[in-house]
C-alpha cells in the first residue's frame, strides 16, 4: 500500500457539493506540501474589498498577523473544510468553537430542518427556550436563572450592566489580553482581534468609559489585591476568561480562581466568568466544574447555539432577578431565544451529554498538542503548550505561558510560516498565534495523525531559533496609513495618521528591530548611522567605498535586520584593524595593502557581493532563511581571509605555497602559514559566534557558516596559488568574489 494515502471526500456523505481530493497521510508516512490553488479565494477576497471594511467580518479572518490572502471557504462537513477552489483542510478552528459535534452535524442538521417548517423567528416565549434553559441549569454551577441574547459581546456588554445595577459600583476589573467582545468596555488592552491587530486600545472608546475599567495580569493575584485596596468599595465586579483562549490558549492556576473567588466574596464584588469559549466544551458544566470554582455569573456562547448566533447569560437568582421585566436593569433582543438558535443548542447539549463525548475530546485533543510539541522538539525549536479537554493552543517559545505578557515574547513570523505549510499540507489552524484552537466529536485518529505528520514536516522545514516577532507591526502601521485605492479618500487617511502619529516614534522602533525592516526603514537607519560616524568611516573608506558600503549595509539592514547590519559592521571594523597591524613593517616589506588599508568600491563590492546578492534574494522572495546564512558565511569567510593574510604577514614565521607546500616569501599569492590559518579560522569562528550572539543563527548555522567560510578560504588560497597570476583579468576584488560566493553557497548548502 502506498506510504501517502488519498481520500476522496464522498460527494453525497461528505459535502453538498463536489469535493476535491485531500491527502491524508499514515502516521509514519513522509509529508510533502502541495502548492495550494487559491485563485477563486482570491478573487473573491479582492471583490470584498470593496464591499466590506478589510474584506471580511470579523478582523481575524484577514490573515493580518500570518500574511498571506485569507482562505474562502465554500462548505464543511464533520472536521473538514473546503475552500472556494476545492481544497479541503482538517479543521481545528471549528467557526471559533461553536462546531464542537463537527460541521453540518447530521442530527443537528434534521432538528433545524424540522425546526424551519414550523419558523425562524417568533419575537414570542417559545417552549424551546425552557428546554434549553433547563439544560444549561442542570449542567453549569452557577446558574440558577438564564438570560438568552444574540452574541457572546452582547452577554458580556449586559453582565457587566447587570453587575453595575447589583452593587451600584462602577468599576470593572479586566485581565491584560483577555477579550470579552468589542463593546466599550472591554477594549481596554484587550485580546483576540485587537491583539491581532496590534491596537492597545480602540479607537472611539470614550475616555470616561475606559477609566471605569481597571486591568489586572493574569494568573497574578497579587495584581488583583493591589486593585482592590486602590478601589476600595468601587468595584462593582471582575471579569475573566477562566482559561485564556483570546491570547492563545493559557489556562489558569487553581489557586488564582479560588483567590478570585475569596477576594470577590471578601470586597462584595461579582465575579464572572466568560465562558464563552470555555462553555459546555472543556467540560459538562463548564470551566467552573473543571476547576472547581463557582463564580456568581457567567456569559455563555458558541457551543449553545450549535452553529447559529447565540449568547446567554445566567447565575444568582437574587443578581438575575434585576433583569427586566422581574427588575429595573433593561435589556431586550429582537432575536434573543430564537427558535432555530434554540434547537441546534438543544440538540448539541444532547449529543455531548452521551457517554464518551468529553472523554474523546480529551483524548483526540491531547494527543494532538503532544504531538505537535514533540515535533517541535525535534526539529529543534522552542515551542510550549498546552490543551484542556476540546481547547488547546501552543506558542513558539520556551514557555511557560502564563499571561498575556508572556504571550508577547512568542515567534509570530515562525507561527506565520508554520501556519502557511500546515495550509498547504491541508490542515487548516486559527490565523493567528494568539487565538486557541479546537477539536470536536468528528475529529479521528486519523486526523490526529496526518496533522501531526503535518507539523513535524512544516517544523523541519523552518529557521531554527528566533525569527522575530515584530516585523508585521511595521507592516500593519504602513497600511493603517495608507491610502486606500478603492475608497479613494485621502481625508480619512489624514485623519488616521494624525491619529496614530504619537505611536510613530515606537512602530518605527518596532519596526527597525525587527528581522525583515524593509528598504524604508533599512535606508532610514543606516543613513542616520553614516551621518553619525562619517568620519569615523573615511578612516577606512574612501568616498566611493562610504556609498558604496551604504548600498551594503541598507541591504543588509533591509532584509536581515539589525543583527545583520551589526555583522556587516563588525566585518568592517575588525577587518581594518588587522591591516593596521605592523603596517609599517609590512610597508617596509612592499606587502602592505595599498591605501593605508582604506578600502574603495571594488574592495566593498569585493567583499559584499554575495552578501548583497543574498540580502536581493531575501527581499525578493520574502523567505530569509537560507539567504541569512548566506550572507553571514560571506563576510566570515572574507574577515577569515583578511585575518589570516594580514596576521600571516604580520606575525607568520613560515610561510607555505597551498599547493606544494614549498617555502615562500610573506606576501606571495596563495601563501598561508600555521599563524595566520589559525587567525583566520578564529576569524571564521568568531563572526558564526557573533551571528548567534545576535539571533542570525542557531548552533548548527554557526557551524556551518564558520566550515563554510574556512573551506572558502582555503579555496581563495588555492585560486592565487595557481591561476590568479597566469590571467591578467583576474585581479583580488574578483577573486574575492569568487571566494565569498563559494562560502555562501557552502554555508546555504550545509543547512538546508
Amino acid at each position: 500500500m502506498s506510504a501517502s494515502l488519498r481520500l476522496t471526500a464522498n460527494a453525497h456523505a461528505a459535502a453538498p457539493r463536489r469535493a476535491s481530493t485531500v491527502t491524508v497521510r499514515a502516521a509514519a508516512a513522509p509529508v510533502t506540501a502541495t502548492k495550494l490553488n487559491t485563485k477563486r479565494s482570491e478573487q473573491i477576497f479582492k471583490e470584498a474589498q470593496d464591499l466590506l471594511p478589510g474584506g471580511v467580518n470579523s478582523p481575524v479572518r484577514a490573515f493580518k498577523s500570518v500574511g498571506g490572502q485569507p482562505i474562502v471557504f465554500d462548505h464543511v462537513k464533520g472536521a473538514y473544510c473546503w475552500d472556494a477552489d476545492e481544497n479541503k483542510y482538517i479543521d481545528y478552528v471549528g467557526s471559533w468553537g461553536p462546531a464542537i459535534v463537527g460541521h453540518a452535524n447530521d442530527e443537528v442538521n434534521e432538528a433545524l430542518k424540522a425546526q424551519i417548517e414550523k419558523g425562524t423567528s417568533f419575537g414570542a416565549p417559545c417552549a424551546l427556550e425552557n428546554v434549553l434553559a433547563k439544560m444549561v441549569i442542570e449542567r453549569v454551577p452557577s446558574v440558577e436563572m438564564v438570560r438568552f441574547v444574540n452574541s457572546g459581546t452582547e452577554a458580556c456588554l449586559s453582565v457587566v450592566r447587570l453587575m453595575r445595577a447589583y452593587t451600584g459600583r462602577e468599576k470593572l476589573i479586566k485581565f491584560t489580553g483577555c477579550y470579552h467582545g468589542h463593546a466599550d468596555q472591554f477594549l481596554v488592552q484587550a485580546g483576540s482581534g485587537v491583539l491581532t491587530l496590534g491596537l492597545s486600545d480602540s479607537p472611539g472608546v470614550p475616555a470616561t468609559t475606559a477609566a471605569a475599567t481597571l486591568t489586572a495580569k493574569y494568573n497574578d493575584l497579587e495584581s488583583v489585591k493591589a486593585l482592590f485596596e486602590a478601589n476600595k468599595g468601587e468595584i462593582a465586579g471582575l471579569i475573566l476568561e477562566p482559561v485564556v483562549g483570546n491570547s492563545g490558549f493559557i489556562p489558569p492556576t487553581k489557586e488564582f480562581l479560588q483567590g478570585l473567588r475569596d477576594l470577590c466574596t471578601q470586597e462584595g464584588a461579582v465575579l464572572v466568568f466568560d465562558e464563552v469559549m470555555t462553555g459546555f466544551r472543556i467540560a459538562k458544566g463548564c470551566a467552573q466544574e473543571h476547576f472547581g470554582v463557582t463564580p456568581d455569573l457567567t456569559t455563555m456562547g458558541k457551543v449553545i447555539g450549535g452553529g447559529l448566533p447565540v449568547g446567554a447569560y445566567g447565575g444568582k437568582r437574587e443578581i438575575m432577578q434585576m433583569v427586566a421585566p422581574s427588575g429595573p436593569m433593561y435589556q431586550a433582543g429582537t432575536l434573543s431565544g430564537n427558535p432555530l438558535a434554540m434547537v441546534a443548542g438543544i440538540k448539541t447539549l444532547e449529543i455531548l451529554a452521551r457517554p464518551g463525548a468529553y472523554e474523546h475530546l480529551d483524548k483526540v485533543t491531547s494527543r494532538l498538542i503532544k504531538g505537535i510539541l514533540d515535533a517541535g522538539k525535534e526539529a529543534g525549536h522552542a515551542m510550549c503548550g498546552s490543551s484542556i479537554s476540546g481547547m488547546f493552543g501552543f506558542f513558539f517559545c520556551e514557555g511557560p505561558v502564563s499571561s498575556f505578557e508572556d504571550a508577547k515574547d512568542a515567534d509570530t513570523v515562525k507561527f506565520g510560516k508554520f501556519h502557511r505549510g500546515m495550509l498547504e499540507h491541508g490542515v487548516y489552524l486559527a490565523p493567528s498565534q494568539f487565538e486557541a484552537g479546537f477539536t470536536s466529536l468528528a475529529h479521528t485518529e486519523a486526523d490526529i495523525d496526518a496533522t501531526i505528520e503535518a507539523a513535524r514536516s512544516v517544523l523541519k522545514s523552518l529557521e531554527r531559533g528566533s525569527t522575530g516577532k515584530r516585523y508585521e507591526r511595521y507592516l500593519q502601521i504602513a497600511s493603517r496609513l495608507r491610502v486606500s485605492e478603492h475608497t479613494g479618500r485621502p481625508h480619512a487617511a489624514r485623519v488616521q495618521a494624525s491619529s496614530a502619529l504619537p505611536h510613530l516614534a515606537r512602530e518605527f522602533l518596532a519596526a527597525a528591530s525587527s528581522p525583515m525592516p524593509g528598504l524604508a526603514v533599512g535606508a532610514a537607519v543606516n543613513t542616520l548611522v553614516y551621518a553619525a560616524g562619517i568620519r569615523v568611516l573615511l578612516s577606512g573608506l574612501t568616498w566611493e567605498g562610504v556609498a558604496s558600503s551604504w548600498m551594503l549595509g541598507t541591504l543588509a539592514y533591509s532584509a536581515f535586520g539589525p543583527g545583520a547590519y551589526l555583522i556587516v559592521c563588525v566585518y568592517f571594523l575588525v577587518g581594518s584593524l588587522v591591516t593596521k597591524v605592523k603596517l609599517k613593517q609590512k610597508q617596509q616589506e612592499g606587502i602592505a595593502e595599498a591605501r593605508s588599508g582604506r578600502r574603495s568600491v571594488g574592495s566593498v563590492l569585493g567583499s559584499g557581493a554575495a552578501g548583497i546578492v543574498c540580502a536581493v534574494a531575501a527581499l525578493c522572495l520574502g523567505d530569509p532563511f537560507p539567504w541569512r546564512m548566506g550572507f553571514a558565511a560571506s563576510f566570515a569567510s572574507k574577515l577569515a581571509d583578511t585575518t589570516s593574510s594580514e596576521i600571516g604577514k604580520a606575525y607568520g614565521r613560515t610561510t607555505y605555497l597551498i599547493t606544494t607546500l614549498q617555502r615562500v616569501p610573506r606576501g606571495t599569492e596563495g601563501a598561508v602559514s600555521l599563524e595566520g590559518t589559525a587567525a583566520g579560522a578564529a576569524a571564521a569562528a568568531g563572526l558564526g559566534g557573533i551571528a548567534y550572539a545576535l539571533g542570525q543563527a542557531d548552533i548548527y548555522g554557526v557551524a556551518a557558516i564558520t566550515a563554510a567560510a574556512f573551506l572558502a578560504n582555503l579555496f581563495e588560497s588555492w585560486l592565487g596559488a595557481t591561476v590568479q597570476g597566469r590571467l591578467a583579468w583576474l585581479s583580488n576584488d574578483i577573486v574575492n568574489v569568487v571566494q565569498i560566493v563559494v562560502a555562501a553557497a557552502l554555508a546555504m548548502t550545509f543547512v538546508v
